[in-house]
């Protein structure tokens, strides 16, 4: 039996393969699979022997299936690795099944049908090369989709890279170096992490908002005068320093006078630390230290605002006349101001005198018929500097009077209350 193998190139195209058809009746189609300088050891088509070859190189195709003599080779250029052709194959022999007994009419058939099929491959390469195959629908949707995810690729770098080249221009026109600009980062880092805190605490106090029920028991509970003047103090860089150690825990150093300072005033008002430190540090410090406070409030008892805690009095219970504030940080008492003293951060100076400097002055409020804000005032405010001015006053006073009782024993004048009527020598 004499066939004729026809190879037809499979070209590459971007991941999909284009064959070049050619439309015969009698021709029967196979595909084998190649690469460069590698043998395929059978057609699918098992009527051919599986173990003949066929050699494939560049652009030489080499055919030794069975005792085909008269073949046609149709040059495919471009085959490279992997690339994918179809081999097709007819009969010149409707019967014969020895090749060396066929006539010469035979043999001028074959010939006649050898050109019939070249032209044919060569018709139909030229038809396809001059025409464009339409594309299908799953092929439409693959690159549309293909160029989609390219666009969203594109995008998604582009918002990527926007920000570093931002900052990169930032650094240049502000000349900056990477670890000031990594300061700016965490700065910016922080005040966006406070938005984001006082964002989900006004959500809280809308949505789930605090009790109404003063958070000190009533005075009446206490067995306490409704006039008792009430001390509000934080506990860490007022009274104390507080550091905390993995191997030995909390340790606490005090501030000078600090206990001369709860000494003398336990008995003039009603005692309350408050800190914002979490719960229960400032608890156990008062337990250990002995602090006479009726009450001791944590950070949960707190408000914040920013990176702020805020220390609200009206929950207290208290008549606000009455009550007086000492903290480091203003915003502690920013919703009433005029509650509060201001007193210098505590680090450890063992030459600190601020807590003495306001015994006297709180002891002249607690005694005085004036509310907190008139007292302060009077003495210029609650600043740092209250407690000197206070004693720098007094000191004056005390002079002045001092002044006067030399001048009256000069002028045999004593303190002793005069009568009407009574005279004296000048």
């Amino acid at each position: 039996m004499n066939k004729i193998i026809n190879i037809i190139n499979l070209k590459n195209n971007g991941k999909r393969f284009v064959r070049q058809v050619n439309s015969s009746p009698w021709v029967g189609q196979q595909s084998l699979y190649c690469s460069v300088g590698r043998n395929i050891k059978h057609f699918d088509n098992p009527k051919i022997s599986k173990n003949k070859v066929i050699t494939i190189d560049n652009e030489n195709v080499k055919n030794k299936i069975c005792n085909l003599k008269n073949y046609i080779f149709y040059k495919t250029p471009n085959i490279t690795k992997l690339s994918r052709i179809h081999a097709k194959h007819f009969s010149t022999d409707s019967g014969g099944t020895n090749v060396e007994k066929n006539s010469d009419s035979a043999n001028m058939n074959q010939n006649e049908i050898d050109k019939k099929v070249i032209n044919k491959c060569k018709q139909g390469s030229l038809e396809n090369n001059g025409k464009r195959r339409q594309k299908t629908t799953r092929e439409i949707y693959m690159d549309r989709k293909q160029r989609e995810e390219i666009i969203r690729m594109y995008l998604f770098l582009s918002l990527i890279l926007m920000p570093f080249g931002y900052i990169y221009m930032y650094c240049i026109e502000k000349d900056i170096n990477i670890k000031q600009l990594m300061q700016i980062i965490m700065k910016k880092c922080e005040h966006l992490e406070s938005q984001y805190n006082e964002i989900i605490q006004e959500f809280i106090d809308k949505y789930f908002p605090v009790s109404n029920e003063p958070l000190l028991p009533d005075f009446k509970d206490l067995n306490y005068p409704e006039n008792l003047p009430t001390l509000v103090i934080d506990l860490n860089y007022v009274i104390a320093k507080l550091e905390y150690n993995r191997k030995t825990g909390w340790r606490v150093l005090k501030r000078p006078y600090s206990d001369l300072f709860f000494k003398e005033l336990s008995s003039f008002y009603e005692i309350v630390i408050w800190s914002d430190d979490n719960f229960p540090v400032a608890q156990e410090v008062v337990s250990k230290w002995g602090i006479p406070a009726i009450g001791c409030l944590h950070r949960d008892q707190c408000s914040r605002k920013k990176k702020y805690y805020i220390k609200d009095l009206n929950r207290l219970g208290r008549n606000l006349d009455r009550v007086v504030i000492i903290d480091h940080d203003i915003h502690a008492f920013m919703l009433q101001p005029e509650n509060g003293i201001l007193i210098k951060e505590f680090h450890g100076d063992v030459e600190d005198n601020e807590m003495l400097c306001l015994i006297d002055l709180l002891k002249s409020f607690a005694i005085s018929s004036y509310d907190i804000g008139q007292f302060l005032r009077k003495y210029g405010g609650g600043d740092y500097n209250i407690g000197k001015r206070y004693l720098q006053q007094k000191s004056d006073t005390e002079q002045k009077s001092q002044r006067i009782r030399s001048l009256g024993k000069i002028f045999h004048v004593d303190n002793k209350k005069t009568h009407p009527g009574m005279s004296f020598n000048l």
